[in-house]
């Protein structure tokens, strides 16, 4: 790295801060994109028709603006300055264009810039895609114009594999060179320093899309949600810490739960199907599922308060715990007794005030002292429970028949329970907003492993009756999706329909209608295969195929086993695992 690296460094530093505060006060100050006209007519070929929305315009007007703003008064700047100190002699092109777009731009102005580098003249041309298009002589003609030696290209496209295939387009051509931007900087200004300026910049652009306040969020819809259930289920699945529970406001809590190895082994066996109730029918999991499409489409804002999101990630265990409470009222029997918090002790029923009876209230047994009262826990006491989540919380650690775990594992569940009740209720509902995403990130974190813990410690439960739904199929769609190339046709499998049947190999045949999903997030579009003796079969045509050689899977259809088949560049074939039923 060279001595002058420092300089260099200092000089991007500087740029980037002289950049930013300029962009501020030429569109932020002046509220230039609040004031943006909704010409979103004359950015379509069907203005009749709502193709682009309004937000849809100003994001790409930010976006072409950004774009414009960059190329003249930062990067063109920055090498300028650079070119300064590394002795290189600097001439800029004026813009006789108001073009946004770079291969706009170059279309009317044939050069950003002049250098004289080691004795050569050169022009500095940003689009990539010009050696596409040019031949020798359009090349030597701008030489000859600008009365340079050579063309050097600089290419700001991240494809590396694009990159290099233009640079095998410009090895036929005399007198052209094409550099990536950071090869570019690297090599003659001071080797290590795009790596600098690549930080300062996404430090800096990150700084002006948070002031411009434009994100796109995803509808809220089946279609975008089946995804984000598949993530949640995948991430849990993977995650080798799944009960560690992280405390923010007692430190001494913040480590794995130390259950005995007796009751990790219940848990573990309970998690593998019980983990998809978080993603499943009933409300908890819809709660659950609802915040975490927020969460994650609104990610690490520094502006954005969190307490929304995390207040409705509490009302995902509140509503589990909830149906626990309503679940054991209907299977009640005579012999059991249970007990919980009293919350109105009168209430107003057809016009008429109501009470429990004596014989449903009583002081809670555990604290004399205390004036907590209780009441029965029965159909007809509904009315006076106190639903609040601590009420809950204690209705579910005293009732012996439902936590099937010892009595030092019921309690580590209980202290976690009411840290993470105190934690946002307490801490965030009343009082204070939430602003930090990193408390966002454990609160969803810790509300995975309440979720988990109470599902897991339960001892019978009706999957069904808790949401319960069967993702297989969601998951296979992904699967075979991940591995069909740009030509669908010639994606083919080895599929294993059940016990009886042999495995057999089928190509994919593509189907461009629209997914469905049902109100569950259930994905209800079928997958096609034809069957085939070879990967090297003649295909017929989609009308030519007979009924008997068509595979159709879809949601109530599942095969047993599905591999892919990958054929090798030496056209040998390989076997990848790619879904198992059950697994």
């Amino acid at each position: 790295m060279e001595n002058n690296i420092k300089s260099y460094i200092e000089i991007v530093e500087s740029t980037c801060e002289v950049f930013e505060k300029y962009f501020y006060n030429e569109y932020f100050s002046k509220k230039y994109f609040d004031t943006m006209p909704n010409n979103t007519e004359f950015h379509t070929d069907f203005s009749i028709f709502n193709i682009i929305t309004k937000e849809y315009f100003e994001q790409t007007g930010f976006l072409d603006i950004l774009q414009k703003e960059l190329r003249i008064n930062f990067i063109n700047k920055l090498i300028d300055d650079l070119c300064k100190i590394k002795k290189i002699d600097f001439t800029y092109i004026p813009s006789r264009s108001n073009f946004d777009k770079i291969r706009d731009l170059e279309n009317a102005n044939d050069f950003q810039y002049l250098l004289k580098i080691e004795d050569y003249a050169v022009g500095i041309k940003y689009d990539d895609e010009f050696i596409i298009s040019a031949d020798q002589d359009s090349i030597y003609k701008l030489l000859n114009k600008w009365n340079l030696d050579k063309i050097f290209i600089i290419s700001f496209n991240k494809d590396k594999d694009f990159v290099g295939v233009l640079k095998n387009v410009v090895g036929t051509y005399k007198n052209v060179s094409l550099y990536s931007f950071e090869d570019f900087i690297d090599t003659f200004f001071a080797k290590g320093l795009y790596s600098e300026i690549d930080k300062y910049v996404n430090k800096m652009l990150s700084s002006i899309n948070d002031k411009a306040g434009f994100k796109t969020i995803r509808s809220f819809n089946y279609s975008n949600m089946a995804p984000v259930r598949l993530q949640i289920l995948k991430e849990v699945k993977t995650n080798q810490e799944l009960f560690v529970y992280h405390s923010i406001k007692n430190e001494s809590m913040n480590d794995c739960i130390p259950f005995d190895d007796h009751d990790k082994q219940k848990i573990n066996c309970r998690l593998q199907e019980r983990v998809k109730l978080i993603i499943g029918k009933d409300d908890f999991a819809k709660s659950f599922v609802s915040s975490e499409y927020l969460f994650k489409s609104i990610k690490n804002n520094i502006s954005f308060d969190y307490t929304s999101i995390t207040v409705s990630y509490l009302k995902s265990v509140e509503q589990l715990l909830y149906k626990i409470l309503l679940d054991e009222i209907n299977n009640l029997n005579n012999q059991t007794e249970s007990w919980i918090k009293l919350g109105r002790n009168t209430i107003f029923w057809n016009g008429k005030k109501r009470n429990p009876s004596d014989d449903d209230v009583r002081k809670n047994p555990d604290n004399k002292h205390s004036t907590v009262k209780q009441v029965k826990v029965n159909k007809r006491n509904i009315r006076y429970f106190d639903t609040s989540l601590g009420a809950l919380i204690w209705y579910f650690y005293d009732h012996e028949s439902l936590i099937d775990l010892s009595q030092s594992s019921k309690d580590k569940i209980k202290n976690v329970l009411i840290d993470y009740k105190d934690t946002i209720r307490n801490g965030y509902l009343h009082k204070d907003n939430m602003y930090d995403y990193n408390k966002a990130r454990i609160v969803r974190k810790n509300t995975i492993v309440v979720l988990l813990l109470i599902l897991c410690s339960l001892k019978d439960m009706d999957l069904i009756e808790y949401g319960y739904t069967d993702d297989s199929y969601n998951r296979l769609f992904e699967l075979i999706s991940s591995y069909l190339p740009d030509s669908p046709f010639h994606s083919y499998f080895k599929i294993t329909l059940d016990d009886s049947s042999p495995a057999e190999l089928v190509c994919y045949l593509h189907d461009s209608s629209p997914e469905i999903y049902d109100d569950f997030g259930i994905l209800k579009k079928p997958l096609k295969f034809i069957k085939v003796n070879s990967v090297f079969d003649r295909l017929p045509t989609s009308k030519n195929i007979p009924i008997d050689k068509i595979v159709v899977i879809d949601s109530e259809h599942i095969p047993l086993k599905l591999d892919y088949v990958k054929i090798n560049k030496d056209l040998s074939q390989s076997t990848i695992k790619c879904f198992s039923k059950g697994e």
